[in-house]
C-alpha cells in the first residue's frame, strides 16, 4: 500500500511537471475540465479574479502557486510576493508572468515541498493556497494547516481556492479518489483529487479552529476566505 501511495504522489507529480506549458488552458475551458461549456470557466475565472484582492494584503505567499495565473489580479496590493511550487516547469512559467508584470523586485521565488522545507513563523500578512489540498490525505491535510497557521501573522487571512463538487461533476468523476488525467499529446497520469462543497469547507473550519467564509460556490471552482482563531 506504501509503494502504491508513492507511485501515485510520484505520477501526480510527473503530470503537473510536464502539463506547465498547457496548464492554463483549464482557465478557458481546456485541458481536464469537466464541464462542457466554455464559456463558463471564463466567467467563473473572472468571478474569483474579483474577489481574491480582497482578502490579499501586505506580505503574501503563494502557496502551490503553479504557473502564477492569479498575479495579476492581486501583485497591486502585495509589498511582498513569496510564490511556492515543488515543480521547476510550473515555475518556469510563472516567471514568464513576473518577467511580462515587471514586479521582480517584490517577488521571491521558492521551489519547494513544503512539508520539507521550513518557513518562517508569523511572517505573512495573507495567503492563497490554490488547488492544493484537494491532492492531499488526512495526515497531509492536517501537517498542512498546522504550518499555515504557524506562518501567518495574527489576524492573517488565507484563502483557498478548489474545485467545486457538483452533480455535473459527479456524472463523470468520483467525490473522492483517484481520477486519470490525460496531455494534450495523449499521455495519461494518475492523481488523487477530492472536490469541495459547502459544507467540505464547514467541515475545514471546524477541524482546524479558524473562521472561514465561502466567497463563491460555483460550477467549476469554490473560494473561500478566513482565519484561524
Amino acid at each position: 500500500m506504501i509503494f502504491m501511495e508513492q507511485d501515485v504522489k510520484q505520477s501526480q507529480y510527473q503530470y503537473y511537471e510536464e502539463r506547465a506549458p498547457e496548464y492554463d488552458e483549464i482557465y478557458s475551458g481546456g485541458g481536464p475540465a469537466t464541464m462542457s461549456e466554455p464559456d463558463l470557466y471564463v466567467r467563473e475565472t473572472k468571478a474569483v479574479s474579483d474577489l481574491i484582492p480582497k482578502h490579499i494584503r501586505g506580505n503574501h505567499i503563494d502557496i502551490a502557486c503553479g504557473t502564477g495565473y492569479w498575479l495579476p489580479c492581486y501583485h497591486h496590493k502585495c509589498s511582498n510576493i513569496t510564490l511556492v511550487d515543488q515543480s521547476p516547469a510550473v515555475l518556469a512559467e510563472c516567471r514568464k508572468k513576473i518577467d511580462s508584470l515587471g514586479i521582480k523586485n517584490k517577488v521571491n521565488i521558492m521551489q519547494a515541498n513544503l512539508f520539507n522545507h521550513p518557513l518562517p513563523k508569523n511572517s505573512y500578512d495573507s495567503a492563497m493556497v490554490g488547488f492544493l489540498i484537494s491532492h492531499f490525505d488526512e495526515g497531509e491535510e492536517q501537517s498542512f494547516f498546522d504550518m499555515l497557521k504557524s506562518i501567518l501573522k495574527p489576524n492573517g487571512y488565507f484563502i483557498i481556492l478548489d474545485s467545486s463538487w457538483t452533480a455535473e461533476r459527479a456524472e463523470v468523476r468520483n467525490k473522492n479518489g483517484l481520477q486519470t488525467r490525460t496531455l494534450n499529446d495523449g499521455r495519461e497520469f494518475t492523481i488523487i483529487k477530492h472536490y469541495f462543497d459547502h459544507n467540505d469547507i464547514v467541515n475545514l473550519a471546524s477541524r482546524y479552529d479558524a473562521d472561514i467564509e465561502v466567497l463563491f460556490e460555483g460550477r467549476a471552482y469554490i473560494l473561500a476566505a478566513g482565519k484561524f482563531r
